[in-house]
């Protein structure tokens, strides 16, 4: 849901999943990442700092190169 969505004192900004994609049944978030602290502090609230930045840049990387590693569909793109 983005904060445009939301009901009134509901968390606001975008609801990411474990590996920060937009969370959408739409199967073209799966190659969009979120890693905006402004987007992601409503559901990450203690996310900040050089050290969480990392753990997430990490998280995202992983991810990157298991997609790297296999081949894509040519009409998945």
């Amino acid at each position: 849901m983005d904060a445009q969505d939301a009901d009134e004192g509901a968390t606001k900004g975008i609801s990411v999943d474990e590996a920060f994609h937009k969370a959408s049944p739409d199967p073209r978030a799966r190659r969009l990442y979120c890693l905006s602290l402004p987007f992601i502090l409503g559901g990450h609230p203690f996310v900040q700092g050089i050290t969480s930045s990392h753990e997430m840049g990490g998280i995202v990387g992983q991810d990157l190169a298991r997609m790297i590693a296999v081949p894509v569909r040519a009409d998945a793109a």
